[in-house]
């Protein structure tokens, strides 16, 4: 299944064209239905493609990345928060790694260097 394939099945749940539930569309507004609707859609692709929220947000044309977490914490998608402090995690352990190859090497140092 395609993402594209994905967004119309949602569009046509909901009684929506595909195209209104990408940004910049001239297709009447963003309502509250389109929008609940477009974030549904948005959290089906993550959910079955596991593509990167930037990726995501091209898809539905050119959101920031941060609209599309939002979009998914809005549709109750828990993981984007899990994801969240899984990267925050995972910098703080490669941070301690650095800094203790730093302290390494310093300590490898012949004197007067």
């Amino acid at each position: 299944m395609t993402a594209q394939e994905i967004i119309a099945a949602v569009a046509r749940k909901h009684g929506f064209a595909p195209s209104q539930l990408k940004r910049n569309t001239r297709i009447g507004r963003n309502t509250p239905e389109i929008v609940r609707a477009r974030d549904e859609a948005i959290a089906a692709v993550r959910r079955e493609l596991h593509f990167s929220f930037p990726l995501i947000a091209r898809i539905f044309g050119g959101f920031d990345h941060t609209t599309i977490m939002s979009a998914l914490q809005r549709f109750g998608d828990r993981d984007v928060s899990f994801e969240r402090r899984t990267i925050h995690s995972r910098v703080e352990i490669l941070e301690a790694q650095v800094k203790a190859l730093q302290q390494r090497l310093a300590d490898q140092r012949p004197e007067g260097f």
